[in-house]
């Protein structure tokens, strides 16, 4: 029976399939767990650091030259993920992946103002996440003097393999995500079950289907104390229903 329902009747539905509910919040929080901790593969970051820096011996030029330098940021940025250094860095360490795969692999990012490129790579292999960074950082710099005939980079910190961060602070951002998927779509399920019911439950339902006034209820005893539930009779005009 399809009805309108407010917020204590939603409440009243919820607390009816608690159990259900419950159980599909353990099962689907405990499949993500168990592939978080079990099965997914653990990812690994290593992280270096470029300045790109070249001062005039003229102290006046100091602001074109930082105007100068930020606007190289910007484009060094670019070169690092272009097709001729990403080549690069796969035949140097001899990588069988391919070139989009690698690309997606390498970030840069630059503070507000600032002419310091960080260049992060995350990889599942700890010693290859390292490596790409620093090779990667050292191709970008034979490109640069190669085609820009100009050395602007310095090298502030190399990725170490002592220095890589392992990625698994995630895994209970992923278990959080699932729980509350699990939640809003359990109840959802839960209310769907109940529009989709079109039994007799509640008294109000007598009132509104048949238009005759509810006099009273009587319950009938059952012979097993164990039932969960009463039968429940409501005495209409005239008429006994059993709920």
């Amino acid at each position: 029976m399809n009805e309108n329902i407010g917020f204590k009747q939603l409440f009243s539905v919820i607390k009816e399939k608690m159990a259900l509910l419950i159980l599909i919040v353990l099962i689907v929080t405990g499949i993500s767990a168990y592939y978080q901790f079990y099965v997914s593969t653990p990812v690994y970051q290593a992280t270096t650091q470029i300045l790109v820096h070249k001062r005039s011996n003229d102290a006046q030029a100091d602001l074109n030259d930082i105007q100068m330098n930020l606007q190289y940021t910007r484009t060094f940025q670019v070169l690092l993920k272009s097709p001729i250094v990403i080549e690069k860095v796969k035949e140097t360490l001899h990588l069988t992946e391919s070139a989009e795969g690698l690309k997606h692999k390498i970030a840069t990012s630059t503070e507000n103002e600032s002419e310091v490129i960080n260049i992060s790579v995350q990889d599942e292999d700890r010693a290859k996440a390292v490596a790409i960074a620093n090779t990667a950082t050292e191709v970008l710099q034979e490109e640069i003097k190669k085609t820009m005939n100009m050395d602007r980079i310095n090298v502030l910190s190399e990725a170490k393999l002592s220095n890589t961060i392992l990625m698994n602070s995630r895994k209970f951002v992923h278990i959080v995500l699932a729980l509350g998927a699990s939640l809003l779509g359990g109840m959802t399920l839960i209310f769907l079950m109940n529009l989709l019911d079109d039994t007799v439950k509640r008294t109000h339902q007598i009132r509104e289907e048949i238009g005759l006034p509810s006099l009273g209820s009587v319950y009938q005893m059952q012979a097993d104390r164990r039932a969960k539930k009463d039968k429940q009779s409501v005495i209409t005009g005239g008429q006994n229903i059993d709920l």
